[in-house]
């Protein structure tokens, strides 16, 4: 049989024990709440942030987003969606976005021209890419050419030196 004293000190402390374990819970699940709510609000007004730094043209319902993160980095995003092109980085881009620095202007042939101290971005208009585009295939055919030149010779020119090509291997020429 047990001591009626030492039942009583036994539950007193296990009730003291029991209200502190309890009012420790609480503490913690609050802290916990707070910090997730601290969390989510600072990754709602980075992006807030974020979709106030961005640079977003329209083009024939194609969308072009242009991200500055410093004076010589800038995201660049082409999507036919706006809401992919114009949405968070993903992996492997940790940095914020920052428009300091940064400027937009028109030029008179209707061409965006973004700028920095260090980099200057022109994207063309609609109008600049119709007039050029019959280019792209011309470009395409004289460097065709040319690589299709390059095997009409051995000889090498490569600064400032001369080579030819022997069995697989670049040797030297000799001086004249």
């Amino acid at each position: 049989m047990r001591h009626p004293l030492k039942c009583d000190l036994l539950s007193g402390i296990y009730q003291k024990l029991k209200q502190s374990l309890n009012f420790l819970r609480k503490r913690v699940v609050a802290r916990t709440a707070m910090l997730w709510m601290l969390g989510f609000g600072a990754i709602g007004s980075a992006t807030v942030l974020a979709q106030d730094s961005k640079f977003v043209l329209d083009r024939d319902g194609r969308t072009i987003v242009l991200e500055p993160y410093a004076p010589n980095i800038l995201r660049v995003t082409l999507s036919r969606c706006k809401a992919i092109a114009a949405g968070v980085a993903g992996y492997g881009i940790v940095g914020t976005p920052s428009m300091t620095g940064w400027a937009h202007e028109l030029d008179a042939g209707g061409d965006d021209i973004f700028r920095s101290n260090r980099l200057v971005v022109r994207v063309s208009g609609d109008e600049t890419v119709r007039r050029r585009l019959w280019l792209v295939p011309f470009r395409d055919a004289i460097h065709f050419v040319v690589w299709l030149a390059s095997f009409a010779s051995n000889k090498i020119s490569w600064g400032g030196e001369q080579f030819t090509m022997r069995e697989g291997r670049m040797t030297p020429l000799p001086r004249p």
